[in-house]
């Protein structure tokens, strides 16, 4: 008996009203599409963390919910749909890692602007470990950055600290 191939669906867009997320999960549970219902909450939440008016830990919630519980796959998969869960996952650390160091970027431009007008750089150092402690914490990866990201995250961190 021949079988056919599943279909996966695309990685989830971003920064859609809720409205259109809530009508995928809806049309994907009325197919009984396990995938795409898991694929719209991670574009769901990925937008819900992508807003301007977040702190960095409200951002973060909305990316660790995502990865925490729409991110792992089934106790019986295959290969295909483990890749599936990972490529979400790193969906997910795409843009935390794009609004971390957009973030971290921001702050090391004013930093650097307080330095041009005579702060001693000294003086910023317990600001700024306070701030990029909230980003940056220690020197091990957390779960919801891409490898790249963290790397960069810290160098920015470790000029100012």
């Amino acid at each position: 008996m021949h079988r056919e191939p599943r279909k996966f669906p695309p990685m989830p867009p971003v920064g859609q009203p809720d409205s259109y997320y809530g009508q995928l999960v809806r049309q994907a549970d009325a197919a009984g599409d396990m995938l795409a219902h898991e694929a719209a909450k991670v574009g769901q939440y990925i937008s819900l963390g992508m807003a301007e008016n977040l702190d960095w830990s409200g951002k973060l919630r909305y990316f660790q919910h995502a990865i925490k519980r729409h991110c792992v796959p089934p106790p019986i998969m295959d290969d295909r749909m483990s890749m599936f869960y990972c490529n979400l996952a790193d969906h997910i650390r795409k843009f935390a890692g794009y609004e971390a160091l957009r973030l971290c970027s921001r702050q090391d431009d004013i930093y650097a602007g307080r330095v041009r007008n005579g702060t001693p750089k000294s003086l910023l150092r317990s600001e700024a470990r306070t701030f990029f402690q909230q980003i940056v914490p220690g020197d091990k990866k957390p779960e919801w950055f891409l490898d790249e990201d963290w790397v960069q995250l810290k160098i920015l961190r470790d000029q100012w600290i």
